[in-house]
């Protein structure tokens, strides 16, 4: 299973009025692989993120994401897939305790599941003693994503 394809994109395009954001882009990442998108402002990087969650449709080409056809499966993927991108929607007056508990909520753990793996990753990260205060905000969309434990994560940023 390690070489199955997380995600294999072909001609993936997309364009927003007269500016074309991502180009004929292939792409293809396998299972338990780590990948990254490299590039300066404005080159596609959170676009093709987008995308690839289903979050946008592509002007041309096909994505496939965990075997699903994107963006019309999207809310499967999103499902199984833990994701941050650069809008976060974390409260900044909560502290990181309050922050994660929310979004815990919004993943459907059980209370003792929330309460479990924010200590877990808390202390993981060695920011468990700061758990009563406001932490820096990327610090605090990583554990977001890998509160529910989700085997493919995507992080923007």
């Amino acid at each position: 299973m390690a070489h199955d394809k997380a995600v294999e994109c072909s001609g993936l395009t997309r364009h927003f009025r007269q500016r074309t954001a991502v180009k004929d882009l292939q792409l293809e990442i396998y299972n338990e692989e780590i990948f990254g998108l490299l590039g300066h402002d404005g080159a596609g990087k959170t676009t093709t993120l987008r995308l690839l969650l289903g979050l946008l449709r592509p002007s041309a080409g096909t994505i496939r994401v965990l075997g699903y056809s994107m963006p019309r499966q999207g809310d499967i993927v999103r499902a199984k897939a833990g994701a941050v991108l650069e809008n976060h929607g974390l409260y900044l007056k909560l502290n990181a305790w309050d922050n994660l508990q929310y979004y815990g909520q919004i993943n459907k753990l059980s209370k003792r599941e929330i309460e479990n793996r924010i200590q877990y990753w808390l202390e993981m990260v060695d920011l468990w003693v700061y758990r009563a205060i406001i932490l820096l905000v990327s610090l605090l969309f990583i554990i977001i994503s890998l509160l529910s434990f989700k085997k493919e994560t995507i992080l923007d940023r």
